[in-house]
């Protein structure tokens, strides 16, 4: 027993065009909203485990750029304005000064300790391992919803 199936492309090809236009416009929400939740989260996460009143440059540093590329290609970058983000999230050696009143001291230059990083923003990410695929599954399902899928 053989069934006939008529299906007029265009109208297929349209439905996938649609699906596509509205990927990209509900990726792109999605993606704001991670991203700031992403940084309220690095911000927090900053203030447990340094002092804030020493490095509010430091939290206040935290931006995203705008996003850039179209469709699967979506990226944004996190950057941090404070120049000493990298010692305080990774560490670093204690060295003597060279100089003292422009002057040369014997003993400069001398390792005498080392400040173990905090690694804010690798705990940040290992909690966001877990929050991103939810993000993505809250795409897929608002793109089923518009579309009637």
């Amino acid at each position: 027993m053989s069934s006939e199936f008529e299906c007029d492309p265009s109208a297929l090809i349209e439905a996938f065009n649609n699906v596509v236009d509205s990927y990209t416009d509900i990726a792109l929400d999605e993606m704001e909203r991670t991203a700031k939740e992403f940084r309220k989260d690095l911000v927090k996460n900053t203030k447990q485990v340094v002092d804030t009143s020493k490095q509010s440059k430091l939290i206040k540093g935290y931006k995203f750029d705008k996003t850039t590329g179209f469709g699967s290609d979506m990226e944004k970058n996190l950057r941090c304005k404070a120049p000493h983000f990298h010692l305080v999230e990774k560490g670093h050696n204690l060295i003597t000064p060279y100089t003292k009143n422009r002057k040369m001291v014997s003993n400069g230059g001398q390792r005498i300790g080392f400040v173990p990083g905090k690694f804010m923003l690798k705990k940040t990410c290992e909690e966001y391992e877990e929050k991103i695929p939810e993000a993505m599954q809250r795409v897929l399902d608002t793109i089923r919803r518009e579309n009637n899928i």
